[in-house]
């Protein structure tokens, strides 16, 4: 298996969405890279490879982690703490199976 994140990083109104997401005809890195992973993926599982991508979306403000795919209602700090093979996990985040790049759009919107 493969990890990957996409980390925008900036004061406010420096163009980290324009750079994120796009404008317009103009799409920028996430909707390349989402674009991008789903044709790989569907070549790969033409050879029968089976692939799952599973996705989670936070926002890191302040030292405070939010999950962004539970309604603001139930929105509550999250806690990252290290397993022993150190790596790094978010506590309580949630974690989606995902099939094609509009199903990521969808959840995003």
């Amino acid at each position: 298996g493969y990890n990957a994140i996409v980390l925008a990083y900036g004061a406010t109104g420096s163009g980290k969405t324009f750079s994120m997401v796009g404008y317009d005809n103009n799409e920028g890195i996430m909707i390349r890279s989402l674009r991008d992973l789903f044709d790989l993926k569907e070549k790969m599982e033409s050879k029968n490879n089976k692939i799952k991508i599973i996705m989670t979306y936070v926002e890191v403000y302040n030292e405070t982690i939010l999950d962004l795919l539970v309604d603001k209602s139930e929105s509550r700090p999250l806690e990252l703490f290290e397993d022993g093979g150190k790596n790094v996990n978010i506590n309580g985040v949630t974690e989606l199976s995902v099939n094609s790049s509009n199903e990521v759009f969808k959840l995003l919107t």
